[in-house]
């Protein structure tokens, strides 16, 4: 019975000692400098079907100090209802510029948008506002708000998109 209580009892002064060892953060003073891969479960409004959007993403930052500065392609399977017909496709290229504030980076994004629609392309403009966390190792979680105005869809009248986006990266 000695045996029993003698194990809980080290593990738990291990634990209560833990906080107390310090070790540096590697990644508490990020660069934000380099490319990126990754991926995005995108949530719309403004589509009248369908309710996510896979994507997938790659880009390109430069941090200098903590100014960051960047591009980005990014393609979606949107497969969503649209003004006389339906969106297949949409392939967006943006241009982004955030505050780095150590794992953490704030950004705005502007950019254009192509969606292939059943009817044929149709172009249009986004903007938008993101943040980006640094986890351990080279992996990044954040999350993006867009906004897609597509200012003649169909030959009929402006059409706009709202998508919300979780998204993970893996940076070189």
């Amino acid at each position: 019975m000695k045996r029993f209580f003698r194990l809980p009892t080290s593990g738990s002064a291990a634990l209560l000692l833990l906080p107390s060892i310090s070790i540096a953060d590697p990644l508490s003073e990020a660069d934000w400098s380099g490319t990126y891969f990754g991926g995005n479960l995108d949530f719309h409004r403004g589509v009248p079907d369908g309710s996510g959007l896979i994507s997938v993403h790659a880009g390109i930052d430069r941090a200098m100090g903590n100014t960051v500065l960047g591009g980005e392609v990014e393609v979606s399977d949107a497969d969503a209802g649209a003004p006389g017909g339906t969106i297949d496709w949409m392939t967006r290229g943006k241009l982004r510029a955030g505050m780095a504030y150590g794992r953490t980076l704030f950004y705005a994004t502007a950019g254009g948008v192509r969606a292939e629609s059943s009817t044929g392309p149709e172009y249009g403009l986004l903007a938008g506002a993101g943040v980006e966390y640094r986890l351990i190792g080279r992996w990044t979680v954040g999350g993006e708000v867009l906004t897609h105005h597509f200012p003649n869809f169909d030959g009929a009248e402006s059409y706009d998109v709202q998508t919300v986006s979780a998204r993970v990266s893996f940076r070189f």
